[in-house]
C-alpha cells in the first residue's frame, strides 16, 4: 500500500544518514586520494595515447615519402629503359619569384640639412635607403654647382659607403673662407647611377645648398679740394673691391658752407653699380652774386607767352632757381557751371569773358559742354570749353569770368524791383496817373536784369511808378 512505500523509503533514507554518520573524516580523506590517483592514471594514459598516434602519424609520412620515391625511381628505371635521352650535368633550373612590393636593389634618396651655409661652415647631405642594408653599399655622387671645387669648397671623393645594417649615411663637404666680395654661390650634389646596378635612384636625386658670402667691400673717399665760387668739384666714393650687386651708398654733407646756399643740395645717397669700384659726387657750388636786372633779355622761340611766374616782384633767388615759364600763346578757357546754370547753356552759345588782369574784355563762344557731371565733395559740376574771337594777354591759371545771356526782350518795359509790391501772391505797383492820382495796380512780370525787372503788362511806357512813400 501507499503507506508501506512511504514507510519503506523512510527506512531507506534512515540507513542513509546512519551510514553517512559512520563515515569517519579518515574515510573520506582516502575517497578524496583514491580519486585523483585515478584522474593521473587516466591523463598518463591519455598522454601516451597521444604519442602514439603522433609516431602513427611520422611513420604515414615516411611511408608516403618512400612511395613517393619509389615511383620517381620506376620512372626513372622506365625512362632509362626506353634509351631515347639521358641526363647531362645542367639537369635543373632555379625559378624566382618576384613580389613587386618588395624592390630588388635599394632606392636612395637625396637631401640637404640646410638651405645655406656660412663660408668656412659645413655643407651636410644625407643620403637615405628604403630599406635596411643586408651588406655594404657603395653610393657615387657628382658635386656640381656655381662654386668652385677646391677654391670655395674641398672636392669629396665622389663615393662613400653606407654600411651593412644602415638606412642612411651623410656626406660632409668643408666650406672654405675667403676675403673675396662676391655673390651667393652654390654647391649642388648629385647622384648617379650605379654601374652595377646595386641601387636605384628615386626623383629626388640632387640637392643644393647656397654658400653666403659675409665679406662686403671697403669704401673710402678720395678728391675734395677747392674749388672757385660757382664751379663744381668731384669726390669720389671708392671701393677696395667691386661689388656683385647694385649698392645704395649714404652719404652726408657738412660744414659752414650752407646746403641750398653756398652748393646745390645733394641727395646723400650714390648708387655703386655691380662691378664696378667708384662711383663719383659732383658739388656744384652757387654764385651767390648774381641778380636778374631789369634789362636782361629773355629768348624764345616766337610766338610764346609767360605761362606762370614763380616768384614775387622785388625777391631775391637764388642762381639756378626758376623764375617763370614760357608756354605756347594760346590758352584754354574753361567753364564750369552748376546744374542750374547748365540748364541754361547750350554749345555755340555767345558769352562774354572778362579778364581782371589789364580790365580785358573778349568776346566768345562755348564750343564744348559736357553732359556729364563731375562731383566733388558731393558738388555737381558741368566742364565746358569757351573760344574767343580775340586773343587774351593772361598766365596759367588766371580767372576769368564769363557772361552768358541766357535770354533777352527788346524795347521791354522795365520798373525797378524796389516799385513791386505782392499782395496776397499777385504783383503790384504803385502807378502816379496823369491827374496826380495813386492807384495800384495789377502786374505781370517778366525778366529779371540786375535791379530791374521786366513788366509784361499792367504799366505803359513813360508811367510813373512810386519806390517809396514819406509819411508824416
Amino acid at each position: 500500500t501507499e503507506l508501506d512505500w512511504r514507510a519503506a523509503v523512510a527506512v531507506r533514507d534512515d540507513a542513509i544518514t546512519t551510514a553517512l554518520e559512520d563515515v569517519t573524516e579518515l574515510d573520506w580523506h582516502a575517497a578524496v586520494a583514491a580519486r585523483d590517483d585515478a584522474v593521473d592514471a587516466a591523463l598518463k594514459r591519455s598522454t601516451l595515447l597521444q604519442a602514439e598516434r603522433d609516431l602513427l602519424e611520422d611513420l604515414e609520412d615516411e611511408q608516403h615519402r618512400l612511395e613517393y620515391r619509389l615511383a620517381a625511381a620506376r620512372e626513372d628505371l622506365r625512362v632509362a629503359q626506353a634509351g631515347r635521352y639521358v641526363l647531362g650535368a645542367a639537369d635543373d633550373v632555379t625559378v624566382s619569384i618576384d613580389d613587386p612590393d618588395v624592390p630588388d636593389v635599394p632606392i636612395l634618396v637625396l637631401r640637404a640639412e640646410s638651405e645655406t651655409i656660412p663660408e668656412s661652415g659645413m655643407a651636410t647631405f644625407t643620403i637615405e635607403t628604403t630599406v635596411e642594408l643586408v651588406e655594404d653599399l657603395d653610393v657615387f655622387y657628382v658635386v656640381e654647382g656655381s662654386a668652385t671645387p677646391d677654391v670655395d669648397f674641398n672636392a669629396p671623393d665622389g663615393d662613400i659607403t653606407m654600411g651593412k645594417g644602415q638606412e642612411r649615411v651623410t656626406l660632409s663637404i668643408p666650406i672654405r673662407a675667403d676675403d673675396d666680395v662676391e655673390a651667393d654661390e652654390s654647391v649642388t650634389v648629385r647622384l648617379t647611377v650605379d654601374p652595377n646596378g646595386a641601387y636605384r635612384l628615386s626623383d629626388r636625386d640632387r640637392a643644393t645648398i647656397q654658400i653666403q658670402s659675409a665679406d662686403l667691400p671697403e669704401l673710402t673717399l678720395t678728391g675734395g679740394g677747392e674749388v672757385t665760387e660757382g664751379g663744381t668739384v668731384m669726390v669720389t666714393i671708392l671701393a677696395d673691391q667691386a661689388p656683385d650687386t647694385d649698392t645704395s651708398v649714404n652719404y652726408s654733407v657738412s660744414g659752414s658752407a650752407q646746403a641750398g646756399i653756398d652748393y646745390e643740395v645733394v641727395t646723400g645717397t650714390a648708387l655703386l653699380p655691380a662691378g664696378q669700384r667708384s662711383v663719383d659726387i659732383p658739388i656744384r657750388t652757387i654764385h651767390d652774386d648774381v641778380f636778374f636786372m631789369p634789362g636782361d633779355m629773355v629768348v624764345a622761340d616766337w610766338p610764346a607767352r609767360v605761362g606762370s611766374v614763380e616768384v614775387e616782384d622785388g625777391d631775391l633767388v637764388q642762381r639756378g632757381t626758376p623764375l617763370f615759364n614760357l608756354t605756347d600763346p594760346g590758352f584754354t578757357i574753361k567753364l564750369f557751371a552748376s546744374p542750374t546754370d547748365r540748364s541754361k547753356l547750350a554749345e555755340g552759345q555767345e558769352v562774354t569773358v572778362n579778364l581782371d588782369a589789364g580790365d580785358q574784355e573778349v568776346r566768345g563762344i562755348i564750343t564744348v559742354l559736357d553732359d556729364n557731371a563731375t562731383t566733388t565733395g558731393g558738388n555737381e559740376t558741368y566742364e565746358g570749353v569757351v573760344e574767343t574771337t580775340e586773343s587774351l594777354v593772361g598766365v596759367d591759371g588766371a580767372v576769368v569770368t564769363i557772361d552768358v545771356v541766357v535770354q533777352q526782350s527788346v524795347d521791354a518795359v522795365v520798373v525797378p524791383i524796389a516799385a513791386v509790391l505782392s499782395d496776397g501772391g499777385q504783383d503790384t505797383v504803385r502807378v502816379v496817373t496823369s491827374e496826380g492820382v495813386i492807384e495800384r495796380r495789377a502786374i505781370s512780370t517778366g525778366m529779371l536784369d540786375g535791379a530791374y525787372v521786366e513788366v509784361v503788362s499792367g504799366v505803359a511806357p513813360g508811367e510813373y511808378v512810386i519806390l517809396e512813400i514819406e509819411r508824416s
